[in-house]
């Protein structure tokens, strides 16, 4: 009982952090007004906002999909925009215009604009101006936390340690008699431990608020030399005597320090602020001045420690070669043959999407963002196992086709970066399916969606083979559809990467927004109804609980026969005594009981079949969720994760079930 709650709690607080992303969303907005003798259309959005005029057709497009309604435009400017349409890719608008405009476009930050004027408007369309910068408010010094200075006197320095709580980028500026400490945060400081116990060789220490730096300073000897250092989080400042040979310096907790002396009082002091070059370069005056001096032992000088700055992975594509460095203008494809079929590499394509299928007596290998494929290594590897081996280059894709002599299966993996793909009578292991979520809150327009890791277009390809076009969303490889599925609008081929549709009905939408596959016709998709009666339907079964997605271990967990197993056998009967079509609610009584009892894989499997005898339930919210309950306990949490992440679980409800 207690795992149950305890698994319960993990998955409502990850269906929390799904909606409380699915809040920080903010929507596109758009207005618009005539002035000046021209039309202003005003956009805050996150996209960049481009803006062509082409035959009388205004688009206006947007670097990624925006919810903004064509009609809205149009409303905006009647006079000027007659009507609109939004493209597949929900990323351009296109209008029809009633005359010849000129066009002028200007964007800063989320604020775009975009004016349309007469073609004999001489006036001026400006360009937008930055918003005025808010003044900085006030730092209210009594509520920054309070930063503990310690001083500690010691025969040969005196020691300031800075008790900062965590790790916090300092620089130190020396000057003639004064030392200054900038700390890249802000705090309260209390530095009454100088004027209680007057340490030796620093005396009148100040503090103040400098933007969003703490400034320290301190009155010293001009003579003394000084040292700092980090202490875990505190930071370390020691001054030194003014007598103090630089080799009698050992501080306790040390290692052996290097003494920076202080600038000459002719010498100018580097300024809090300064740049680490500006400070670099006074202290070396310093140091050739002081090494001038022969009663002055030479010192070599420090450079001021500069901000720290997080490291930036090094992209690939943004390493320099040598300049005798041979570069790959293409990537190569090597081919070699197994004992039943063949294997093909396209060496580094491990990183891009694809889409790996066999259509008929074609393998089809199709990569995002990559030129066209080197395939001369790869028709002598394969020698006679391939008919023709076809590769070219379209929209950013690179498509490697090669004609079977026989049905095979294709499978698709990455191995040390490279896109693997297997060509066998039999290959192993299948792809993880991709399962579709069905949309129900709007019946009338229903449409199907799934995620697809690293998805991001959908690319129409002609299949010379077969005549027609196919709909082809390249992914990360790992997840295809193992069996065709049709449905009465469009029609879905099997695949081991990616997924590949045929389109029967002209107006089918399919759109890709953050690796979000949404399949759907304006009037939405001709889907069958749930087999199961509305009243037996899991959503309606747990409508007096606490919502669709309520999983209730507790009752589901009761042996209504006495013990588990008698339970078990109960159930199971139950099922085998009801035709297949009829069997959907005891099916899933006992997905219930084995998921409450922790048979995670057993619930699955029961889940598959109800799913797959009532295509219908594809979306539906509880099965969703004993699914993500399921895979979470078998450890498959990025599975769960998906699941949670269908539309069902995108509105308000889903934080209070």
């Amino acid at each position: 009982m207690i795992r149950s709650l305890r698994l319960m709690g993990r998955m409502m607080g990850l269906m929390a952090a799904l909606c409380a992303g699915t809040a920080a969303w903010a929507a596109d907005t758009v207005s618009g007004r005539v002035q000046d003798g021209y039309g202003r259309l005003s956009f805050t959005t996150e996209s960049t906002v481009t803006a062509t005029t082409t035959g009388g057709v205004l688009a206006i497009g947007f670097s990624a999909k925006t919810d903004i309604n064509p009609a809205t435009i149009v409303a905006a400017l009647p006079r000027v925009i007659a009507s609109g349409r939004a493209d597949a890719d929900g990323k351009t608008l296109r209008f029809t215009l009633t005359q010849p405009v000129k066009l002028h476009v200007s964007q800063i930050g989320n604020r775009a604009v975009v004016d349309l004027a007469d073609t004999n408007f001489t006036g001026v369309m400006p360009d937008l101006k930055p918003l005025p910068k808010a003044a900085p408010k006030p730092v209210d010094v009594a509520s920054l936390p309070e930063l503990k200075l310690r001083a500690g006197t010691y025969a040969k320095f005196t020691r300031l340690v800075f008790d900062w709580p965590k790790n916090v980028n300092y620089q130190v500026f020396p000057g003639a008699g004064k030392m200054t400490v900038r700390f890249d945060a802000l705090a309260r400081a209390d530095v009454s431990v100088i004027a209680r116990f007057a340490p030796a060789w620093v005396k009148n220490a100040a503090w103040r608020i400098d933007g969003g730096s703490t400034i320290f300073e301190f009155d010293t000897d001009s003579d003394s030399g000084y040292h700092h250092f980090r202490d875990g989080a505190k930071v370390v400042l020691d001054v030194l005597a003014p007598k103090t040979d630089g080799a009698d310096y050992a501080p306790p907790g040390s290692a052996k320090p290097t003494v920076t002396a202080m600038p000459k009082a002719n010498m100018p002091a580097a300024k809090p602020g300064s740049s680490a070059a500006q400070a670099k370069a006074i202290a070396d005056t310093a140091a050739q001045l002081a090494a001038k001096e022969p009663a002055t032992k030479p010192v070599a000088p420090e450079k001021p420690i500069e901000k720290a700055e997080a490291a930036k992975p090094v992209e690939a594509a943004q390493a320099t070669p040598a300049a005798d460095a041979p570069v790959a203008t293409m990537p190569a494809a090597d081919g070699r043959r197994t004992r039943d079929g063949a294997r093909i590499t396209l060496k580094g394509a491990g990183d891009r999407p694809a889409a790996v299928f066999v259509r008929g007596l074609t393998a089809w290998v199709v990569v995002e963002n990559a030129p066209a494929l080197d395939t001369a290594n790869l028709k002598t590897g394969l020698g006679d196992f391939a008919g023709a081996v076809d590769a070219l280059s379209s929209n950013g894709l690179s498509i490697l086709r090669v004609t079977l002599k026989a049905p095979a299966e294709i499978g698709a993996s990455i191995d040390r970066g490279n896109l693997v793909v297997e060509i066998a009578p039999k290959v192993a292991p299948p792809p993880g399916t991709i399962g579709f979520a069905r949309n129900q809150s709007d019946p009338r327009r229903t449409s199907l969606s799934t995620l697809l890791p690293a998805a991001d277009h959908v690319f129409p390809l002609q299949d010379r083979a077969g005549g027609d076009t196919l709909l082809v969303i390249p992914a990360t490889p790992g997840r295809g559809v193992a069996a065709p599925r049709f449905f009465a609008d469009f029609a879905i081929l099997p695949s081991a990467s990616g997924l590949v549709m045929r389109a029967y009905a002209d107006d089918l939408r399919v759109e890709v927004n953050q690796s979000r596959v949404t399949i759907a016709r304006p009037q939405g998709l001709g889907l069958t109804p749930p087999q199961m009666p509305v009243a037996q339907s899991p959503a309606a079964l747990a409508r007096f609980a606490d919502g669709p997605s309520f999983l209730d271990f507790k009752n589901w967990s009761r042996p209504a026969a006495g013990s588990f197993l008698a339970t078990q056998r109960q159930l199971t009967q139950s099922i085998a005594r009801l035709p297949a079509a009829q069997a959907g609610t005891a099916r899933l009584n006992l997905a219930r009981f084995y998921l409450a009892n922790q048979f995670a894989a057993e619930t699955l499997g029961l889940i598959n079949l109800i799913q797959k005898n009532d295509p219908a339930l594809a979306g539906d919210a509880q099965l969703a969720t004993m699914r993500a309950a399921a895979s979470y306990m078998m450890g498959r949490y990025r599975d769960a994760r998906n699941e949670l992440a269908g539309p069902g679980f995108d509105s308000p409800p889903c934080g209070a079930a």
